[in-house]
This record gives C-alpha cells, sequence and structure tokens, in this order.
C-alpha cells in the first residue's frame, strides 16, 4: 500500500476539533444536496462536553490553516453513543474543504479479520 498517496489524498479533508474541554480530529464526510451545509465526523466524546452545554467549538482546517468558529447555535451536533461517534453539522460558507468527500464503504459491508485498513 502506498501510504504517501493515501495521506496525500486525505489531508484536505482533516480538521481538528477545539472545545473549551480538549480537542480531537474529524474529517469530512458529507454534505448536504446544493453543497451549503457540510458534516464532519469525530468520536462524541470530542464534542459531548460543548454540545450539552451548548459552547462553541472551534474547526481548524488542517491543511490551509483556516479556521471556522462555531456558535452553537450555528452548529447541529447528531451523537451516537453505541459506536462513540458524532457528526458535526455547520455551514461550509468559505471554509475550504474539498468539493466531494472521500467515498466510504456501505455499512453493510464486512472487512475480513486481518485486512489492512488506513
Amino acid at each position: 500500500m502506498n501510504w504517501d498517496k493515501i495521506v496525500k489524498r486525505i489531508t484536505p479533508h482533516i480538521v481538528k476539533i477545539e472545545t473549551q474541554s480538549g480537542y480531537g480530529t474529524g474529517f469530512l464526510s458529507l454534505y448536504n444536496e446544493n453543497k451549503i451545509l457540510c458534516g464532519v465526523a469525530t468520536s462524541m466524546h470530542v464534542v459531548s462536553h460543548a454540545d450539552e452545554w451548548q459552547q462553541p467549538i472551534r474547526i481548524r482546517h488542517y491543511f490551509s490553516g483556516v479556521t471556522d468558529f462555531l456558535e452553537e447555535s450555528n452548529c447541529i451536533i447528531f451523537k451516537n453513543q453505541d459506536t462513540d461517534s458524532a457528526v458535526i453539522y455547520f455551514r461550509k460558507a468559505g471554509f475550504p474543504l474539498p468539493e466531494d468527500p472521500i467515498p466510504v464503504l456501505p455499512s453493510d459491508s464486512i472487512i475480513d479479520i486481518g485486512v489492512e485498513v488506513g
């Protein structure tokens, strides 16, 4: 597997998510139909405190260095306790995310044990 090519392909999709209680990473996972809203996937534990306390979230686009500050009223967070996953929906506006998210495997696809994933 050529990791250099994979890293170059995914880096523009990666963001750092900062809250008042910590930080973590996320990646562009979806757009709405007209690409006005985007969804950034992350771990639920990264954003749960900010969501519960209605605190702002700062998103830093790793590739460009651009930062977006999301007030609680300007984003929606969907959380899944069972999988420790979350998606932050917000208006893309001028935030420099790629035009298309990286395709992911369908949820009904099963990867065999021992298969290398990155």
